[in-house]
């Protein structure tokens, strides 16, 4: 029997035509914002560590209740927000680090990126260094995907020299749209799959989930996605369960729906901009 699940989450319904322009999805910070956030790292007893940073030293006041109301938009309204011109011309690296995370810090709590336990990742081409690196240190392009964390923040230092187009779609839009097109799809994405942990599981835990993780869920009538295909496919590799024909064609579904032009939000982040996306309804 073909289930479709009912779901009160269309604030996160969006296409790529829901926006008359980038002001729509934007917050913009001011020279007096930009004093603030400076000001702000100034006062850091350690600039390349702004989690050492006493209590207090980000809640910038003056753009506090802008970042408050950026934070419900990302937690419960179209899922993202897009802050634009963050101090990049008079800083260095670590101060403009520094910035994103004062600035990251009314939007949550950070958690650690890896088992290393960092709490801020680089996004370099690391492949000549490293044969297997993370998808974020390489020159691949990636899948709409979700992480694991409740956010994730990305933010522009310096722009790549070619390509390096950011793109995000609503895992809901994608719910909805394989709903009224490919309903007999749903079945298996929410039952979901077994996911690798590619490394990253807790000490003594499996490298694989032993429950399936559904791709989407409805609690409450909240509906929430999580999605990364080379995850579960290695997963079920490892465990030697077969994915069947119906799961592959569901996952096929998933991302061809996720990847026409019409439900994805393409664009490149400028210096000084920072993306705060909500991961349990949009994807990147």
């Amino acid at each position: 029997m073909e289930t479709v699940l009912a779901h009160t989450s269309q604030s996160f319904a969006w296409k790529a035509d829901s926006f008359a322009s980038a002001d729509d999805y934007s917050l913009r910070l001011t020279d007096a914002d930009r004093k603030e956030l400076r000001d702000a790292i100034a006062a850091l007893p350690d600039p390349k560590r702004p989690e050492t940073a006493p209590a207090g030293t980000f809640a910038l006041p003056g753009m506090a209740q802008r970042l408050a109301a950026a934070y419900q938009q990302v937690r419960a309204g179209r899922g993202f927000v897009i802050v634009r011109g963050l101090p990049v011309d008079d800083v260095d690296v670590d101060q403009f680090v520094s910035a994103v995370w004062g600035v990251g810090s009314h939007f949550g709590e950070a958690l650690s990126q890896n088992t290393s336990g960092d709490r801020v990742g680089h996004v370099v081409d690391a492949s000549a260094e490293d044969a297997t690196p993370r998808m974020y240190r390489s020159n691949l392009e990636l899948r709409p995907h979700s992480d694991i964390t409740a956010m994730i923040s990305l933010a522009c230092w310096h722009k790549s020299m070619t390509g390096g187009a950011s793109v995000i779609v609503s895992a809901v839009t994608v719910h909805d749209e394989i709903a009224a097109r490919h309903p007999q799809a749903l079945e298996p994405l929410y039952r979901g799959f077994h996911y690798h942990q590619v490394g990253e599981e807790a000490p003594g835990a499996p490298a694989v989930t032993a429950q399936r993780v559904p791709v989407f869920a409805v609690v409450q009538g909240d509906l929430s996605s999580r999605y990364l295909r080379s995850n579960l496919v290695a997963g079920h590799r490892a465990l030697q369960i077969p994915l069947t024909d119906a799961e592959i064609e569901a996952m096929n579904i998933f991302d061809k729906t996720s990847t026409q032009p019409e439900n994805r939000l393409a664009f490149f982040l400028e210096r000084g901009d920072m993306i705060v996306i909500n991961n349990y309804t949009v994807m990147h």
